[in-house]
């Protein structure tokens, strides 16, 4: 959700000023398709080959940003335990970056002894120029590497998917629809008025036979069924006493 508002994932900081950003994808992703032809390079993962392509994405976080390379691995540990401190009940998303050069083994130990009750978990990861391993997430680029990258990009046209999962919507409602027709069900309001179709739910009060469909009924958490739906001495009727005062009042209110 983070990256939606351009915002690093977790308490990290950007890798650095250009990078390329890798998403994993099944391989029969729907996705795949449009990336190619918007000039993305997609690839198999090395790991999963079969069943997993690998996308890059070139990326410019803009001037005046602070980049991995920059912050110490002290100072990512007490961002990490500040954030969990005064923001955050669960585990805080962290993954520490460090130059192997600069900080020892017995220094990470320290690092870990002094922030271990202020912590529920981290991760280390050294940076190293060739990556720790293939295809890792986020890889720094220059930027000569970025302009050639994004140079070969095109809009990335994703009305192909909408047009088919719009016309298996249809499908779909179509099937339901011609399901419920046949299915011998009664049917109140039956278009002459000019109201919509809503079945009979045998007694119990539309509960389940609505749950399905809030979109009709629903704002937000309370659904609002006409009385006329819900006969109010219904002898199959489970409601309780209050439900009963609610619905003779004019109104049925459901609380998911």
């Amino acid at each position: 959700v983070s990256l939606l508002a351009g915002a690093t994932p977790g308490v990290h900081a950007p890798e650095s000023r250009y990078y390329i950003r890798r998403v994993r994808l099944a391989v029969n992703s729907e996705l795949i398709e449009p990336l190619i032809a918007a000039g993305y390079h997609v690839e198999p993962a090395e790991t999963d080959p079969e069943n997993t392509m690998v996308v890059s994405v070139p990326i410019d976080v803009g001037e005046g940003v602070r980049v991995q390379k920059e912050i110490g691995m002290w100072e990512q540990l007490s961002i990490a335990a500040f954030m969990q401190r005064h923001w955050a009940d669960n585990q805080v998303s962290c993954t520490v970056t460090f130059d192997p050069k600069q900080e020892s083994e017995e220094g990470m130990k320290a690092a870990l002894d002094v922030f271990q009750y202020q912590l529920k978990g981290i991760s280390f990861l050294p940076r190293i120029k060739a990556g720790a391993y293939a295809q890792m997430p986020y890889e720094e680029i220059s930027e000569k590497q970025f302009q050639e990258l994004s140079s070969q990009l095109k809009p990335l046209d994703l009305s192909t998917l909408y047009e088919m999962h719009s016309h298996e919507r249809i499908s779909d409602k179509t099937k339901t629809n011609n399901h419920e027709s046949g299915s011998g069900s009664d049917n109140l309001n039956g278009g002459d008025d000019g109201k919509s179709n809503r079945r009979s739910t045998g007694g119990r009060g539309g509960v389940e036979e609505f749950r399905s469909m809030p979109d009709l009924y629903c704002d937000n958490d309370s659904c609002f069924f006409d009385d006329e739906i819900f006969p109010v001495d219904s002898p199959n009727s489970k409601m309780s006493e209050q439900e009963n005062v609610k619905l003779k009042m004019g109104k049925r209110i459901v609380q998911y």
